[in-house]
């Protein structure tokens, strides 16, 4: 047990928000994928846009999600810490596997970096909350 600051608090309250945001909109393109078959838009490669939506990405993707939401879920009531801890381990984890990811398809930029904020504020929020 221990007392969430509100730092956490809100960060979890963002991860949490961002997980359900994520998986929908994950859904969503992956039911549009359908109507996409077949059609030619210039200047776009199709097949690396139906790559983006194969069932190991969708997998991963949902993977990720649940970690964050639970992470989310833990920060905000305040139950148990070192499985905040480590739900939030894994997903820098997975952050780190998608930037090396994004590095050797040549596809990282500065904003590639913003994925840690959260992560790191939400670690940070977690240590002032420490009893």
């Amino acid at each position: 047990m221990f007392k969430p600051t509100k730092l956490l608090k809100v960060v979890s309250v963002i991860l949490i928000v961002l997980s359900i945001l994520g998986v929908l909109v994950m859904f969503a393109g992956y039911a549009m994928i359908g109507q996409l078959k077949g059609m030619e838009v210039p200047g776009v490669d199709m097949n690396v846009l139906y790559d983006a939506y194969s069932p190991l990405s969708m997998g991963l993707g949902v993977a990720s999600s649940a970690v964050m939401l639970a992470a989310g879920v833990l920060g905000v009531r305040g139950k148990a810490f070192k499985a905040a801890l480590v739900l939030m381990v894994v997903y820098i984890i997975y952050c780190v596997v998608s930037l090396v990811q994004s590095a050797s398809l040549a596809a990282i930029t500065p904003l590639s970096f913003v994925s840690f904020v959260l992560p790191i504020l939400y670690l940070w929020g977690l240590y002032q909350s420490k009893e």
